[in-house]
């Protein structure tokens, strides 16, 4: 099950298109599907370009004006700050995870060539 708040589900359609986009260009690239089964290069360069993608847009969203809403009985004051997560985290802090994600991508294809 997948939990988002707002416009949280754009994480894993960046994290996805920016995969996809990386496996069909090396294939394209190389001429045949090899390459992108051979090694975690490409899908560690696309998770770090989804992560910086991720990082912009939820910054961007994070700056959405608020609402005040007044409850007409108490004349409380309620402020509404949209939010933008996936699992709880706020999108632009997916991005930091990726970018880790694709440093750890490349440290283990460089640490299973050793030996």
């Amino acid at each position: 099950m997948i939990i988002w708040q707002g416009k949280g589900w754009l994480v894993a359609a960046i994290i996805f298109g920016c995969s996809l986009l990386a496996n069909l260009l090396t294939n394209w690239w190389t001429g045949s599907e090899e390459y992108w089964d051979q090694t975690q290069h490409p899908f560690a360069v696309s998770l770090f370009i989804a992560g910086v993608i991720c990082w912009f847009i939820g910054s961007h969203f994070e700056n959405e004006p608020t609402r005040t809403l007044v409850d007409e009985e108490t004349s409380e004051e309620f402020t509404l700050q949209p939010k933008h997560t996936l699992f709880w985290i706020p999108m632009k802090w997916w991005g930091v995870i990726a970018v880790i994600g694709s440093a750890f991508v490349v440290v283990n294809e460089m640490m299973s060539g050793v030996g």
